[in-house]
């Protein structure tokens, strides 16, 4: 068996043997589904395969076998799993069923070899925001933990349904939610009433009927997939809805003619389909480790670290270098933090709030409040490093070692770009006497100030000049 180091989730060979990337095979890519993709009318339909039921997470049993083989010889071999659920509930009780379910989450989460690959599909689609309709029948939160899903249980949930951007239907309740479990065949008797009729049950029956589902992580002889989808589909009474099921084995075990088979795995697909979607205007992943380096040089590059640090009250303007490096950092951390909603993958968005910054940054220099101005241009480079990333990948140039050029230390009227402490010191000094609008402006805020002050600009800004385009 090959053994394979976990520090990465970007784990990929060429070995057919490879525990991890075996089951990648070629296959080809509907361009249906790139379509759905392109219009957001792409349901994915995660079952536990692709997570805490991966093969690689508990090799030696699945849950459905710890519970099966706890009740003997009592049951048929070929019992579902609500039935073998349903069994183990009688015979022990609904409070013991539960904690056997929590206590197997609870191990999954404890190692790291089952955390990597019970969580390796979802770092895949978290940086896929084409991708923002999920319904899964799993207990786990890894569609909510890493990919900034809003989880959506209830038909009194749904009602909020378009309030979030990424959202996933959780058909069969959640692992933080206990009340909400649905793993009995009494369980899945009143869940599949509760999805024929009312709200949720409309909710769900309209979204197969006019999107375009994938099924990944299931075998189509799962109970619950034949019994609410095939039953579902039966209830619209109109014609079959456009559905693909991925799996390594897909042409073997496809039980219901009215879904495609895609021979591959699930990581695999995601992998097909994001390159797909780059020529489409989406960014590569590469753009986040750009970010983080880049996010790494502006603490070392922020004058306010340096070792013989800058006096302010002798020279003024380096609060406005000061003021730009937090609008940087500011708007790098955030691209960093924000990447599991994959938004900034998103080059159209990218652009669109690349245009509105500039929106405020004039109207702050019009209302004479230049170190709001000063943080915004800092902030409008921090959004624009994926964007000029997402080119040069583009145009196949190659990586720049370098990056301290991006990082310039900003000063207002600067004939060239300020690139080191050094080149900031001699700038300031050279034009330390001069009577402009920056300069007078500056000195007021410092004139009362004590010795040895430092400032950060928050991330708030004056009145009249605030972002009017969505989240930041």
């Amino acid at each position: 068996m090959l053994i394979v180091r976990l520090n990465s989730m970007e784990h990929r060979c060429e070995d057919t043997l490879c525990e991890i990337c075996g089951a990648d095979k070629i296959f080809d890519l509907p361009d249906e589904i790139v379509a759905a993709a392109k219009s957001k009318n792409l349901i994915l339909f995660l079952g536990a395969g692709v997570s805490t039921e991966n093969p690689q997470v508990t090799p030696s049993r699945t849950f459905y076998q710890t519970i099966a083989s706890s009740l003997g010889d009592s049951l048929s071999a070929s019992a579902s799993f609500p039935e073998v659920m349903e069994a183990y509930e009688r015979a022990n009780s609904r409070k013991s069923l539960i904690e056997q379910i929590y206590l197997r989450f609870q191990n999954v989460r404890g190692f790291r070899n089952s955390v990597f690959h019970s969580t390796r599909f979802f770092h895949e689609l978290a940086t896929m925001p084409y991708i923002d309709t999920i319904f899964t029948t799993n207990w786990d939160t890894n569609v909510e933990d890493y990919c900034a899903a809003t989880p959506f249980i209830s038909g009194q949930d749904v009602a909020l349904w378009e309030v979030a951007e990424r959202k996933v239907l959780k058909i069969h309740g959640s692992i933080s939610n206990l009340g909400s479990i649905v793993a009995t065949s009494e369980d899945y008797r009143k869940n599949f009433e509760s999805l024929s009729k009312g709200f949720l049950g409309g909710f769900v029956r309209t979204a197969l009927a006019t999107k375009t589902v994938v099924f990944i992580g299931y075998s189509l002889r799962d109970w619950n997939i034949l019994n609410l989808y095939g039953d579902l589909i039966q209830d619209l009474g109109i014609a079959t809805p456009n559905a693909y099921k991925v799996s390594p084995n897909a042409k073997l075990d496809s039980d219901l003619s009215t879904i495609k088979p895609v021979a591959t795995s699930g990581i695999h697909f995601l992998r097909a389909l994001k390159e797909r979607m780059v020529s489409e205007g989406y960014l590569k992943d590469d753009i986040y480790e750009q970010v983080e380096d880049i996010l790494d040089l502006t603490h070392t590059l922020d004058p306010r670290n340096a070792e013989d640090p800058i006096n302010p009250q002798i020279y003024p303007n380096v609060i406005y270098a000061w003021f730009y490096n937090d609008g940087l950092r500011d708007a790098l951390d955030r691209i960093l933090r924000f990447r599991s909603s994959g938004q900034y993958s998103d080059r159209a968005r990218l652009h669109h709030k690349l245009h509105s910054y500039d929106d405020m940054i004039e109207r702050a220099e019009q209302k004479g409040l230049l170190t709001d101005a000063a943080y915004l241009m800092g902030y409008w480079d921090g959004l624009a490093v994926p964007f000029r990333s997402g080119l040069n990948n583009d145009n196949n140039h190659e990586a720049d070692e370098d990056k301290s050029h991006l990082v310039p230390l900003f000063q207002y009227d600067a004939e060239y770009e300020i690139e080191n402490l050094s080149q900031l010191k001699a700038f300031l000094e050279s034009t330390k006497d001069r009577d402009d609008e920056p300069t007078r402006y500056i000195r007021e805020m410092v004139q009362d100030l004590p010795e040895g002050f430092v400032f950060n600009h928050s991330s708030e800004l004056s009145s009249g000049i605030f972002y009017q385009g969505g989240s930041a």
